[in-house]
C-alpha cells in the first residue's frame, strides 16, 4: 500500500528540500560511490529529490530516496509508529524511482537507471532483508509509475523512445512479468 498521507508527504518533501539533508549510518556514508558528507558526521547530501514512502505488511513505514551517486536509500521505522532507523544504500544507479507492496507483502521498487532501462529491487520475504537489482529492459524517457491490480499483482510503466506509454505487469501477483507491451 503506498502511503498518500499529504501531511507526511509535505514533512518528507520538506525534509529532503531544505538543506537536502538526511541522516544516515557512518558507514553507509563511508560505502557510498560518491558521498557528499555534511558538516555533521553521518549526514548524506541527497542530490535528487525523489522520495516515497511504503508500508510494510507488518504497519512500519519505510521510506525511499535517491542519494549520493544516484544510489537508492531506505529508511524503517523500527516499530509501528515509532523511531526510525539511519538511512541504507540500496545501491544502483537510479534517475527516478516508485514502488508498491506486492500481494504477499513484500516491497518492490522500481527504478530508471542505466540506459533509461527499468530495474526492481525486492524484498526477499514481508518485511525482510532486500534482493539484488534485477532488470526489466525497456527504454523509458519518463516513469517508472507503478500501480496495483485489482488481482494484487503489480504494473509497471512509463513512457518510451516513441513518446507512447508502454507498460510490464506481473501476470500473477508476486511473480512473473509479462513483457513490455504498449498499455
Amino acid at each position: 500500500m503506498k502511503v498518500r498521507n499529504p501531511i507526511a508527504g509535505t514533512v518528507l518533501a520538506a525534509l529532503l528540500m531544505v538543506g537536502m539533508m538526511l541522516v544516515a549510518s557512518p558507514a553507509t556514508a563511508a560505502a557510498s560511490a560518491q558521498p557528499r558528507v555534511a558538516a555533521a558526521a553521518g549526514d548524506v547530501h541527497v542530490e535528487n529529490i525523489a522520495a516515497f514512502e511504503l508500508r510494510n505488511s507488518d504497519g512500519r513505514l519505510e521510506q525511499f530516496a535517491i542519494g549520493p551517486g544516484n544510489a537508492l536509500f531506505h529508511r524503517w521505522q523500527l516499530s509501528p509508529g515509532g523511531n526510525w532507523s539511519g538511512w541504507a544504500s540500496l545501491g544502483g544507479w537510479v534517475t527516478s524511482i516508485d514502488g508498491a507492496r506486492n500481494a504477499d507483502g513484500r516491497l518492490e521498487v522500481f527504478a530508471r537507471g542505466g540506459g533509461n532501462a527499468l530495474y526492481n529491487i525486492w524484498q526477499v520475504s514481508a518485511g525482510g532483508g532486500w534482493s539484488g537489482w534485477g532488470g526489466l529492459g525497456g527504454v523509458l524517457t519518463d516513469g517508472p509509475y507503478v500501480s496495483v491490480l485489482s488481482n494484487g499483482a503489480l504494473s509497471v510503466g512509463g513512457v518510451g523512445t516513441t513518446g507512447y506509454w508502454y507498460r510490464n505487469y506481473q501476470t500473477s501477483p508476486g511473480c512473473c512479468w509479462s513483457g513490455w507491451a504498449l498499455g
